[in-house]
């Protein structure tokens, strides 16, 4: 699944259990400070994820433009 605008994650969070085990959400954010947002819930929801059998991938900024940051979140399994 691709969440495109993904926030700080609520979507993938809800999406990822019922896509199960070998799911893989994948979330695309471009603003910085949201980012931040979605990579300090990544981090939360760790201990989440590990009780439900789901893998929590780290956020990664990537450079959407020359003057727009955007993070990446290549997540299996994940919220």
């Amino acid at each position: 699944m691709l969440d495109c605008g993904a926030n700080v994650g609520s979507f993938a969070r809800m999406a990822a259990p019922v896509l199960g085990p070998r799911g893989k959400v994948y979330c695309i954010e471009p603003l910085p400070d949201v980012c931040a947002a979605l990579q300090l819930n990544a981090a939360i929801y760790q201990q989440w994820a590990d009780k439900k059998g789901l893998q929590v991938a780290p956020v990664i900024p990537v450079q959407a433009g020359p003057s727009m940051p955007a993070c990446l979140s290549v997540r299996p399994n994940v919220v």
